[in-house]
Parts: structure tokens; C-alpha cells; sequence
């Protein structure tokens, strides 16, 4: 009688992640599922100053509000929020801000460590927008500025963003920092608004006021 062949070892298909880190990744996945909402609130940074939220822009201007949910990655960074070359404010985890501009058109950026986002604002007098600041990674937190039109499901989050988050506006401390990013947010326009990465280019129409 010929002995039992041993059993040949199960080998990993290509690209395949060992049984440990996969465990490990979906213990992570989870863990920033069940925190996102309980993460800390960031304290306001050196550049922004504690503010209210604004109802409704003064008559013949427009209201852009800009958000940031609370989430487990990255909690501890902040995003600097631009209209073009100008510095809106500095974001921290569960933060909003409150912009009053001009009628118009508004190139409104964000920078962080891996991803940057312009969203091509398309605004009209006497009417609210929004715009929220997605997270993304895992092991480096990055963060991307994106519209919330209408349908957009988020739009339900908005009120309790409003009640939950700090309310920050531009502080004195804005201007310096704002001249030291100027080439690069020179770059990034350059870029976004008719270059190389213009299918990038996020867009908010007049008719997705609130």
C-alpha cells in the first residue's frame, strides 16, 4: 500500500495580503468606522479664531459654508482651506467655517500631506452653499474639498455638523502663512483651472444653493 501523498502548501495568490494583515486591516476598517463620530473635536489653530455660525449671507452676497466631519484619521491635522489666493481658514477635526464672498465664480482649495481638491464655485447673491471635506487613508491621512449639491445624501448631515462642530473665521495670523503658500497655490490654480489636472476640477452651480 503507497503511503498519502502530503498535501501540497496553500500559497497566497499573487498580490494577496497574508491572513494576519488582513485581519489587521479589517480590525482597522472597523475601528474607524465605530470611532469616526466619537473622534476629538481639534482645538482651533494659530491660524483661525473661534466664531458662530452665519443663518444667511448679508443681502446681495453669497454664503459658502465649508465643513469638516469628525473622523478617527488624521484627527490630529489641520487643512487650509483657500478662495484662490486667499486663505479662508485652517480646518481641525469637527471644524466648519462660515464664508461670506462676493457673487461669482470662487476657486475654493484645500492642501493637505497627499491630495489637494479645487472646487470650481459657481455662486449667487442672497443664497447658501456648502462644501464638506472628505478623509481618506488609513496610515496617512489626507483630506479633499468636495461640493454637497442637493441630492447629495450629505446634505442631511449638515444640521448636525452646524450643532457638533467648532466654528471657526480667519485670524490674524492667516496673512503670513497665506504669502508663504502663494506659489504653491499659484501652482495648484495653475493646474486645476485649465492644466494638465482640470478633470479634477470639482463644481458647484448657482442652483445647489440650500
Amino acid at each position: 500500500m503507497k503511503p498519502p501523498r502530503p498535501t501540497p502548501p496553500v500559497q497566497a495568490s499573487a498580490g494577496a495580503w497574508p491572513p494576519t494583515f488582513q485581519l489587521l486591516g479589517l480590525a482597522l476598517a472597523l475601528f474607524l468606522l465605530t470611532t469616526g463620530c466619537t473622534s476629538p473635536l481639534s482645538p482651533p489653530s494659530a491660524l483661525v479664531m473661534r466664531s458662530s455660525p452665519i443663518a444667511a449671507p448679508p443681502p446681495g452676497k453669497s454664503l459658502i459654508q465649508v465643513h469638516r466631519p469628525r473622523a478617527a484619521q488624521g484627527y490630529k491635522l489641520y487643512t487650509g482651506v483657500y478662495d484662490s489666493r486667499s486663505m479662508v481658514a485652517d480646518l481641525g477635526n469637527g471644524h466648519s467655517v462660515a464664508y461670506i464672498c462676493e457673487p461669482g465664480t470662487h476657486y475654493i482649495i484645500n492642501r493637505s500631506v497627499e491630495r489637494v481638491g479645487v472646487v470650481e464655485a459657481r455662486v449667487s447673491a442672497d443664497k447658501t452653499y456648502h462644501l464638506w471635506i472628505d478623509t481618506a487613508g488609513a496610515f496617512i491621512a489626507s483630506f479633499q474639498i468636495e461640493p454637497i449639491k442637493k441630492k447629495n445624501t450629505l446634505a442631511k448631515k449638515i444640521p448636525d455638523w452646524s450643532a457638533d462642530h467648532i466654528w471657526v473665521v480667519r485670524g490674524p495670523g492667516a496673512a503670513r502663512h497665506e504669502e508663504s503658500a502663494r506659489p504653491e497655490i499659484e501652482l495648484i490654480l495653475r493646474d486645476f483651472v485649465g492644466g494638465q489636472k482640470a478633470d479634477r476640477l470639482r463644481h458647484l452651480d448657482p442652483d445647489d444653493s440650500f
